[in-house]
């Protein structure tokens, strides 16, 4: 948002010395390192503005005016220059996620695909008609500025159903969109020639943004009053993660449930089999073997190739792993049977074993 704010900032330089496009590209830049395709939603928004500003100027050469290049140009500058600065980590995270093995099968697990349409009439829906009327504002009073953000809420729901598996990435900031027209949309409301009590009946409209906040701090209050996981964790557990973050060797690879395996990483500096969706690469294939090796008929050779595959050093024992057990004349695997376990960590339920070198 900062970015695009300086490249509409009107500055009196020109060129590359636009310290506009400089600034937008040095925090898109910064931007990059922490998530680059939002830098590639960046260019894309402006990208559209330039492309608005492209028809604005055609339009008024074949009504026999004539544009303001200045501005037109100012603006492809600033553009330019901030892309150029910003390109380099999104350049880099491109190829890297097409030469990389491990970020290939990361891309192809990251699947976040937009919900039904419905949900962002929901979402979005109240605002729509005051968003709308602040669009029209915008074009009607020729604001050049303001054709960013027209020209952003009409990409919208093109950009959130392109075949790509982050769509619903793209639909972020467009928020900021529905709001900022919608307030221009009251000032456009107002200097019709409507009477005061339609006027005072649309500012009443804005009642309808309080559902929303209201269900989110509802949902909340509700998660906090009803502590479970996986908002909350047992003492039990936390008590053996902050052990083991304690006397255990950092990095070391700890077997345990998906649910387990999600939340310990943040408690304690561990890797671990299964516990994260895109990032537990070859997810589906692990989830099975860390099911085969508490299930009580598989042999012990089978669980020490999977100890040996993934160079496991600790096996967790929980009420989570206990399901994944097939339970066998009411007994399940006991891993205090295994040879080549030994018990190091026991709270309640949980108990963490050490593999045996």
């Amino acid at each position: 948002m900062w970015g695009m704010l300086f490249i509409l900032r009107q500055s009196k330089q020109e060129g590359i010395w636009d310290k506009g496009g400089l600034i937008a590209g040095v925090l898109w830049l910064l931007l990059g390192f922490m998530q680059p395709l939002t830098v590639v939603l960046a260019w894309t928004v402006i990208g559209v503005f330039l492309t608005i500003l492209i028809v604005r100027h055609l339009y008024f050469i074949s009504g026999g005016q004539v544009p303001d290049k200045q501005t037109w140009k100012s603006y492809l500058w600033r553009v330019i220059i901030s892309i150029m600065i910003s390109c380099p980590i999104v350049i880099y995270t491109f190829l890297a996620f097409n030469s990389d093995a491990f970020l290939k099968g990361w891309t192809a697990q990251n699947v976040i695909l937009s919900p039904h349409p419905l949900h962002y009439l929901l979402a979005y829906g109240l605002l729509l008609p005051f968003a709308t009327l602040g669009i029209y504002g915008v074009f009607t009073k020729g604001e050049i500025q303001g054709h960013l953000l027209a020209g952003w809420l009409i990409l919208f729901p093109f950009l959130i159903y392109i075949p790509y598996n982050l769509q619903r990435r793209l639909a972020e900031g467009v928020w900021v969109v529905f709001v900022i027209l919608s307030v221009k949309s009251v000032e456009v409301w107002q200097e019709s020639r409507l009477n005061i009590r339609r006027t005072r009946l649309f500012k009443s409209a804005a009642v309808l943004l309080f559902p929303s906040t209201m269900l989110l701090f509802m949902g909340g209050l509700l998660a906090a009053g009803q502590p479970r996981e996986p908002l909350f964790l047992p003492n039990d557990v936390v008590k053996v993660f902050l052990s083991l973050r304690q006397h255990a060797d950092p990095g070391a690879v700890v077997l345990s449930s998906f649910d387990i395996g999600n939340a310990l990483p943040a408690w304690a500096p561990f890797r671990v089999v299964i516990g994260h969706g895109p990032e537990s690469v070859g997810l589906s294939e692990l989830s099975q073997q860390v099911t085969a090796f508490y299930d009580h008929n598989s042999p012990d050779s089978e669980r020490l190739g999977l100890i040996s595959d993934l160079n496991i050093r600790y096996v967790f024992w929980g009420p989570n792993e206990r399901s994944l057990a097939i339970q066998v004349n009411h007994q399940s695997w006991d891993p205090h049977q295994a040879y080549y376990l030994r018990e190091i960590n026991r709270s309640g339920d949980y108990t963490v074993f050490e593999v045996i070198q």
